[in-house]
């Protein structure tokens, strides 16, 4: 048995590497990339100080107000491969070398989320605003209306579960809304 020379194992591996570099280049549409360079020049102005923003002042806040901003993302109007890419332009724009590495955090926390409110604004003709609340409080599609309809109507869920469904469903407002 004999291995084949490094050479030839090394023209392999080069042509797996442009076919993959050719597959994420076909894979992924533009349009993200267009968007991403619309919204970059805001999120640098964000990632330096100079533009005021209540997720960057929570994540400089540190401990519990940190990491509460976990929470507080959504994919608003983005599929999730569209995230996926978009957090890949984010991590290259601001965590280009290992020296960066230390701003990934903010860039997930932070950045992440303001590039997909402006994106999602820019989509659907919004303000900031409005994209904004869409995203903390993203609407049920028909069919999962319809799967949270026959877990209702099966009737084996408890009290904060059927609340939790209904709240979903849109038939309750939605927990820490207040009432006049």
């Amino acid at each position: 048995m004999s291995l084949l020379p490094l050479s030839s194992l090394l023209q392999g591996v080069h042509l797996f590497f442009c076919l993959f570099v050719l597959f994420i280049l076909l894979y992924f549409p533009r349009e993200m990339q267009e968007r991403f360079d619309k919204v970059e020049p805001e999120l640098t102005r964000i990632f330096k100080g100079e533009v005021t923003c209540w997720r960057r002042e929570e994540f400089l806040k540190g401990g519990k107000a940190r990491a509460n901003l976990k929470y507080n993302v959504g994919f608003a109007s983005l599929k999730e491969a569209e995230v996926g890419q978009l957090t890949n332009l984010l991590t290259s724009a601001f965590c280009a070398d290992g020296k960066k590495l230390r701003y990934y955090s903010f860039v997930m926390d932070v950045l992440l989320a303001e590039a997909i409110i402006r994106i999602s604004a820019e989509r659907r003709g919004v303000t900031y605003e409005e994209a904004e609340w869409q995203m903390a409080n993203p609407t049920v599609s028909a069919s999962a209306q319809k799967k949270l309809e026959k877990t209702l109507n099966k009737g084996k869920l408890t009290n904060s579960q059927r609340e939790d469904v209904e709240r979903r469903m849109g038939l309750l407002p939605s927990e820490g809304a207040g009432s006049l």
